[in-house]
């Protein structure tokens, strides 16, 4: 038996951004989008980046992680679960134009177009941080450049000491 829950939102910041060659050099047209909601408890936001010059085919001046990007979609949100916890997922897609070389049989092969999905759960006591990650849960190919693979799935747990004041 399903019972109905209210869901509170109070909303503390609302922003909205839109640009165009925002890619910060003038030679990548493109255009980014970025709407950010923060409530009380709760975050979300999403982002849209576009560039339309396919970048193998000029001159062009690396950024290195901007290099042949086509598309990048970010969305992620933000919960306060109980009083110190907090639980963050991102999902991120990117697509970027050109190929790279297989190093096992020398084929040349489209850049993958990978779906990721970003976990983080973390427990904040005073000036200390306790938290736990997964990044790619998915497990998605992923390539750097210069043929170089990124990681699969990737879990990660750790503290972090804040020296300045105490968070709440």
């Amino acid at each position: 038996d399903l019972q109905p829950v209210a869901v509170k939102i109070k909303l503390t910041r609302f922003a909205l951004q839109f640009g165009g060659h925002t890619f910060e050099h003038p030679k990548v047209p493109g255009n980014r989008y970025q709407l950010g909601i923060e409530g009380e408890a709760v975050d979300l936001g999403a982002a849209i980046a576009h560039q339309w010059a396919d970048q193998t085919g000029f001159t062009f001046t690396s950024l290195y992680v901007l290099d042949h990007v086509r598309m990048l979609v970010n969305v992620w949100g933000q919960q306060t679960v109980k009083e110190h916890w907090h639980l963050r997922l991102n999902v991120s897609w990117r697509e970027r134009n050109g190929d790279y070389v297989r190093f096992p049989d020398g084929a040349e092969v489209e850049l993958p177009a990978p779906l990721r999905l970003d976990l983080r759960v973390d427990r904040t006591l005073g000036r200390v941080e306790l938290f736990a990650t997964v990044n790619n849960i998915t497990d998605a190919a992923q390539m750097d450049r210069g043929n170089v693979p990124l990681p699969g799935r990737w879990v990660m747990a750790g503290i972090t000491v804040n020296w300045g004041k105490d968070r709440e």
